[in-house]
């Protein structure tokens, strides 16, 4: 993963590389075989923010249904207690749907 990661940054480095050494977008995007639009979103996050423009920011994602409290609460729940303990009419372990309702 960390090499994915590593080679993509290479790449955006190597964009702007070519680019400040005059080379033309289409000529990159063949070199690389990469969209020009990919090449204008590259150079467009150096212009504006110089190397720091080109590390990629946290992928989008769903946010957290939990907050980080009532996540460890969940979590101190479930390690320390069984579902009986807590209400449920069950003698089994915790279950995804038990720990969802």
């Amino acid at each position: 993963m960390k090499e994915n990661k590593d080679l993509r940054m290479h790449e955006r480095y190597l964009t702007i590389l070519m680019l400040l050494r005059g080379e033309s977008y289409e000529n990159i995007a063949e070199v690389l075989g990469r969209r020009i639009s990919t090449l204008y979103n590259y150079s467009k996050a150096y212009r504006e923010k110089g190397l720091d423009g080109l590390h990629r920011g946290h992928p989008p994602g769903r946010n957290p249904m939990l907050t980080p409290e009532q996540e460890q609460k969940l979590y101190q729940t479930i390690v320390n207690q069984t579902p009986v303990d807590v209400g449920f009419p069950v003698e089994m372990n915790w279950t995804s749907p038990i720990i969802r309702e």
